[in-house]
């Protein structure tokens, strides 16, 4: 196995988000969190450069849950984006994170039979506090948020996706990264960071495997 080469392109995003890896992005309150992943799920469902700078080497099916802005907002949002709308299957979980509690075994089977009959390639969660807080985990707890974490990456693998990118909050001091037990972190194969000062456009940076975004 080790000595063949595998067919197709190692990324999905050239440089940051790799054929079975996973991004946790962080960025503090109005930094422009949900604005980067919309525009992320725009460069996956068309095809083209993320961010103008990323390349995409084919365009790919995106399952984006939506825990915090709602359909209504989110509709506006992306019609300013511009995706791909045949490759998007966007899912409005304000209110209802529990349905993204893979913990029990019915809710797993269930989401991962509707990413492979959608024939789901990437999923999103935006953001990560608002699933963590719906199902009463502590995200200060490595016990109680890692498992939930390895469990994502479990349902994305069983449903036969290729990437999964978790939105997140930092905490006041944004240099720390992101908020929360140490395991969410950990967990990433990619931490992505946005960082904003006074008026300057927001700051994208990353490090994981094979990736380094200054």
């Amino acid at each position: 196995l080790v000595s063949t080469v595998p067919e197709g392109s190692v990324w999905l995003i050239d440089g940051l988000l790799h054929h079975q890896g996973s991004m946790m992005l962080a960025a503090a309150f109005k930094t422009g969190k949900t604005t980067w992943a919309m525009n992320m799920v725009h460069a996956l469902t068309t095809g083209e450069p993320f961010l103008g700078e990323f390349r995409v080497p084919e365009p790919l099916k995106v399952a984006y849950f939506d825990l915090e802005l709602g359909s209504r907002l989110a509709r506006n949002w992306f019609i300013d984006i511009r995706p791909e709308y045949d490759n998007v299957m966007y899912c409005d979980l304000k209110g209802f994170g529990r349905k993204l509690d893979v913990r029990s075994d019915a809710v797993f089977n269930h989401l991962a039979d509707v990413l492979r009959r959608n024939s789901i390639d990437v999923v999103v969660i935006d953001p990560l506090s608002a699933l963590l807080s719906s199902l009463g985990i502590n995200e200060n707890s490595n016990e109680e948020v890692r498992p939930l974490l390895d469990r994502l990456d479990a349902v994305v693998a069983e449903a036969g996706c290729k990437g999964l990118v978790i939105i997140h909050h930092t905490g006041k001091d944004s240099t720390k990264g992101a908020r929360g037990a140490s395991a969410i972190q950990d967990w990433s194969s990619v931490n992505g960071y946005l960082t904003k000062s006074d008026n300057s456009p927001s700051k994208f940076q990353a490090k994981g495997r094979d990736v380094q975004v200054r």
